[in-house]
C-alpha cells in the first residue's frame, strides 16, 4: 500500500491513514478492472488522497480541509459518472459509488459535528443528499440539524416538504411542522406552509378515494378518515393559527 511517513506524522497517525487508503484499494481495483480508470490514474487518487486524509487526521483540524476532500471524492463520483455513460457500463456501482458515497457522508458528519454552527456545511449535506438520492441519510441530517438549529422556521419547512414530496410521508411532515410551532408558535409562514401541505394531503387523499371508488375495490381496509377527507386537519390549523397570528 502506500507509505505515508513525514516529520509531522506520529506512528498511531500514519497508520489511521494507511488504513484508510487501504480502504479505497477495493473500489479503485474494480474501476480499473472494468476499464473505467487506468492505472496511472488510479495511482495519482491514491496520492491525492493521502495528502488529503493527512490533513483532517491532524491535531488542529481546518474546516477548508474537510471541504476541500469533499470536494475532491464529489468530482470523483462526477468524473466516474461521466465515463460510465461514454462506455456504457453500468454495473458494480455497490462496490464502487457507494464506497465513496458513504466516505463523503461521513466527512460531512465529522465537520458538521465539529463546525455545529455553520448553517452552510450542513445545506451542503443536504444538496449533496438531494443529488446522490440519499433519502435515508438525508432523513438523518435534517433531524440533527434540526436539533442543533431549531430556531430557524425556514429549516422546518425544507424538511418538511421533503418529506411530503420526496418521501411522500405526511406523517412525518405533520410530525416536523407540529414540532416546529412548538418552537415557533407565531411564524406565519409556517402556518402557511402547513395549512398548504395538510390541504394537499386531504386532496391526494380524495383523489385515492375517488379513483378505489371508481374501480370498485373494496375500501374495508383503507382507512380513510372522513375528517381528513373533508379537509378537516386543514379548518383546524387554520382557526388554530388565526388565534396565533394576530392581525395577519
Amino acid at each position: 500500500g502506500p507509505r505515508v511517513r513525514g516529520p509531522s506524522v506520529g506512528a498511531a497517525m500514519a497508520e489511521r491513514i494507511e488504513q484508510r487508503l487501504e480502504d479505497r484499494v477495493p473500489e479503485l481495483e474494480q474501476l480499473e478492472r472494468v476499464g473505467l480508470f487506468t492505472r496511472r490514474e488510479i495511482r495519482a487518487v491514491l496520492r491525492k488522497a493521502s495528502a488529503l486524509e493527512y490533513k483532517i487526521q491532524r491535531r488542529a483540524l481546518r474546516k477548508e480541509d474537510f471541504i476541500n476532500y469533499i470536494q475532491y471524492e464529489i468530482n470523483l463520483l462526477e468524473l466516474i459518472r461521466k465515463r460510465r455513460a461514454r462506455v456504457g457500463y453500468s454495473f458494480k456501482k455497490d462496490e464502487i459509488e457507494n464506497s465513496i458515497l458513504h466516505r463523503v457522508h461521513c466527512l460531512f458528519n465529522r465537520a458538521t459535528g465539529k463546525w455545529k454552527e455553520d448553517l452552510q456545511l450542513w445545506l451542503s449535506h443536504v444538496a449533496f443528499c438531494k443529488q446522490w438520492n440519499a433519502k435515508h441519510q438525508l432523513s438523518k441530517v435534517f433531524s440533527t440539524m434540526l436539533a442543533i438549529h431549531p430556531n430557524k422556521p425556514a429549516l422546518w419547512i425544507m424538511a418538511a416538504k421533503w418529506e411530503m414530496e420526496t418521501r411522500l410521508s405526511s406523517e412525518s411532515a405533520r410530525h416536523l411542522f407540529l414540532r416546529a410551532l412548538r418552537f415557533h408558535p407565531e411564524c406565519p409562514k409556517l402556518y402557511q406552509e402547513y395549512f398548504r401541505m395538510e390541504l394537499m394531503h386531504a386532496e391526494k387523499q380524495r383523489k385515492e378515494k375517488k379513483e378505489f371508488e371508481k374501480a370498485k375495490m373494496d375500501l374495508g381496509e383503507f382507512s380513510y378518515s372522513e375528517d381528513i377527507l373533508r379537509g378537516e386537519m386543514a379548518r383546524i390549523i387554520y382557526r388554530d393559527a388565526a388565534q396565533k397570528v394576530k392581525g395577519d
